[in-house]
Formats: structure tokens, C-alpha cells, sequence
């Protein structure tokens, strides 16, 4: 789910996982209402790749008719997409600090790995 700033939610429906039990019947599993499409609020922020012309960050909006229609315009202006998660290895061998930098888009380094000064610890987590 992409709201009109390019934030997006993990949203989940059940409807669309059901499957038949031993007897026949549709079972709908269980989910969280907070990641049902019309409830989740949990939105993060997404580094969209962005028009080599404009610089534009590119992403489904109700202005660009959710990406042509590609995505299903909500009634809370946001743009329902359908996604597919890949689970794979980026490189094959031992990446150079370049091709590391320029491929992946998120996660973080070691703080040990910062300069003395450069990252500075703010709390430790529960």
C-alpha cells in the first residue's frame, strides 16, 4: 500500500490465501487487523528509483492513476499494489566496496565499522 508521499505499508489479505480443508471448506486464515489493507498505518519510508529527467522519486500515486492502473486506487488515496518477495543472493562472489555501495538500498554496517566519532550510541534496545 503506497500513500501519496511514497510511503508504504506491508498489508496482508486473508481472502486471498484461503484454502480448502480436509472436508472441502474455504478456511480464511487469521491476521492481524493492523495489516489488513484498509487498517494498516504502520507505513515506512522507500527509496523509489527516481526519473533520470527530474530526478522525480517514481512510485504508484492516484495522480499517475496508481502506475496505470497497475495498482488498485483506494478509497484513503493510496495505491494497492501486489508484490512479489524475492528471497536471493545479491552477489556470487566477494562484492568490491563500490559494487556494495551502489546495489544494496537497505540496512546498515557494522558500527564498529564507522570511524572513531562517526557513529555515536544512543540507547540499547529492550
Amino acid at each position: 500500500k503506497v500513500r501519496m508521499d511514497g510511503d508504504a505499508a506491508i498489508v496482508h489479505d486473508p481472502v486471498k490465501t484461503t484454502f480448502k480443508s480436509n472436508n472441502g471448506n474455504k478456511i480464511y486464515p487469521k491476521s492481524a487487523k493492523i495489516v489488513e489493507p484498509d487498517r494498516n498505518i504502520n507505513f515506512i519510508d522507500v527509496h523509489w528509483l527516481r526519473d533520470k529527467y527530474t530526478k522525480d522519486e517514481l512510485f504508484p500515486t492516484i495522480d499517475n492513476d496508481c502506475w496505470d492502473k497497475k495498482c488498485t486506487e483506494m478509497e484513503d488515496w493510496t495505491c494497492l499494489c501486489d508484490i512479489r518477495e524475492e528471497n536471493d543472493a545479491v552477489f556470487r562472489s566477494l562484492p568490491t566496496k563500490e559494487e556494495v555501495l551502489t546495489t544494496l538500498r537497505i540496512g546498515a554496517f557494522e558500527p564498529e565499522l564507522y570511524d572513531q566519532g562517526e557513529y555515536s550510541f544512543v540507547e540499547r534496545s529492550a
